[in-house]
């Protein structure tokens, strides 16, 4: 998605959460910031969450999508308080919530592995179990090849230990490369704020 404003990073901090400690900080590094390299920046969030949401299934009672479809208002949504969704209320008229998407291919053994490697590539997964493998690149390489100067990779982070029954699956490089993500949110934050150079993950030499 895109804007035709600049992005306000002030607003965007205060959006996600994050402390307002460092809003006077990110403030301050406006040629180095991510945001601030274009007027109209051009950028896209994929979050994936490892079993799913909790939803309808046998006898269990349905807590995520919205009490009915058709326009979301913030009425509606804020009177559905059973329902995960409600949180995001107040940005009703900016919410599309699609559901009955389904994966292109099925696969044999473990769902969760062959799921999350057609998450963002829907292309063929190959191998089975927590052995399953793209086939294709993942939708945030091509955004980023097509948006981002040579060399710079899209942003993954993981959330959570690494090392279970399945690691990495999510984001592809080119068919059968998983991309390694980023498992420490500080450094995820050096980067959004301009500390590390792109691609690279070095420091800028700019910063203590």
């Amino acid at each position: 998605m895109s804007s035709s404003r600049r992005f306000n990073r002030r607003n965007f901090l205060r959006g996600i959460g994050t402390a307002g400690v460092a809003l006077p900080f990110l403030e301050s590094l406006p040629e180095r910031s991510a945001w601030a390299q274009s007027q109209n920046p051009v950028f896209a969030f994929f979050i994936c969450t490892s079993c799913g949401v909790v939803q309808r299934w046998g006898n269990e009672p349905e807590k995520f999508w919205p009490s009915s479809v058709g326009p979301l208002s913030t009425q509606n949504m804020q009177a559905a308080t059973d329902r995960a969704t409600s949180i995001l209320a107040d940005y009703a008229d900016r919410l599309l919530i699609v559901r009955g998407v389904r994966y292109p291919y099925p696969g044999t053994g473990c769902g969760h592995a062959l799921g999350l490697v057609q998450c963002l590539t829907a292309s063929r997964p190959t191998g089975d179990a927590q052995n399953a493998t793209s086939t294709g690149v993942s939708a945030d390489t091509v955004i980023a090849e097509g948006v981002n100067p040579p060399g710079v990779e899209p942003l993954t982070l993981y959330s959570g230990l690494k090392g279970g029954y399945i690691d990495e699956k999510l984001s592809f490089s080119a068919a059968g490369r998983v991309r390694a993500a980023e498992g420490n949110p500080y450094n995820v934050y050096q980067r959004l704020a301009g500390l590390l150079q792109p691609g690279s993950g070095e420091p800028t030499g700019t910063a203590d």
